[in-house]
Formats: C-alpha cells, sequence, structure tokens
C-alpha cells in the first residue's frame, strides 16, 4: 500500500508522552490510514492493484510489508 494520508489524534499523542502503557516498541504514531494498494502478495484476493483503500486503528489481521 501506498500511503497519501495518516490521521494522529491525540491518543497517538498520549502514546508518545509516555501517558499509556506498554506501547508496542517501535511504534510510529498515526492511524486512519488512507492510499491505494501498490501491490498484492501471493493468495490476496479481494483487491486490485491501484484500488484506492483505508485501514482503520482496530485490530490487526495481516502483515504489512
Amino acid at each position: 500500500m501506498k500511503v497519501f494520508a495518516c490521521g494522529v489524534c491525540r491518543t497517538d499523542l498520549h502514546v508518545v508522552d509516555g501517558e499509556l502503557p506498554h506501547p508496542h516498541i517501535p511504534i510510529i504514531p498515526g492511524h486512519d490510514i488512507v492510499g491505494r494498494v501498490d501491490a498484492l502478495g501471493d493468495g490476496v484476493s479481494g483487491l486490485t492493484i491501484g484500488e484506492r483503500v483505508g485501514i482503520p486503528w482496530l485490530a490487526a489481521v495481516g502483515f504489512v510489508e
């Protein structure tokens, strides 16, 4: 995925300021990501290259390189 925009909210700032317990380090603040599919791995279905996508901050279900 090629990221076009990524929102940073107050929760991200709490993490950076050390006000929330046990962040997963290293961490890149930001969530609510918008971009386009840049490449697909083996076995990926339901997406096409060039498709516009959004990624919410909720639990991850896979791996992105």
